[in-house]
């Protein structure tokens, strides 16, 4: 005779991890994506799934972090990335009143945005440190960041569902 298998909280394993631990790893992996790709920025899309989660101290302390690295291993002058990030969240925030914020539309067209975004801002800030950037490399680039931020988008965000923990987070 076969018996169903009931689950109790002791007999089922939890596969969560600590939400900070989750970033770290995250970090550590767009570090070191970042080295393989040049250009492109593989830190982005935390911010936006941490918005969708309406994690604001997450999002703060993210933006701080990724703000620190990025400006220690970029070329330009400091700010662009401040403006990188603020550019990408108004546009988020802006979006939402519009969009469903899980939306796969909603996040390419952040995408797009952000390789818009990408060219104005290195455009702008070589020319302040009177560098030329190369055209077909920086276009490339930011095609490469539009297509990169909206795929590691869905692979984050469904990643951070399953494995951080969600005490009592609320959902956007």
């Amino acid at each position: 005779m076969h018996t169903a298998h009931t689950y109790t909280s002791s007999s089922r394993v939890d596969h969560s991890i600590h939400p900070f631990l989750f970033w770290l790893g995250f970090i550590l992996a767009g570090i070191w994506a970042q080295h393989f790709v040049p250009g492109v920025d593989f830190l982005a899309p935390a911010l936006i799934v941490c918005q969708q989660q309406r994690k604001v101290s997450a999002t703060v302390w993210l933006a701080a972090a990724f703000i620190v690295l990025q400006e220690g291993m970029g070329s330009l002058a400091f700010g662009s990335l401040i403006l990188w990030y603020a550019g990408m969240l108004v546009v988020y925030q802006a979006g939402r009143w519009l969009f469903e914020s899980r939306n796969f539309l909603f996040i390419f067209i952040i995408g797009v945005f952000l390789g818009v975004w990408r060219y104005v801002l290195v455009q702008m800030m070589a020319n302040l440190q009177n560098l030329a950037p190369e055209p077909r490399r920086l276009i490339l680039e930011c095609v490469l960041q539009a297509v990169v931020f909206t795929l590691e988008w869905g692979l984050v965000f469904l990643l951070y569902k399953r494995y951080a923990r969600h005490d009592d987070e609320p959902r956007a």
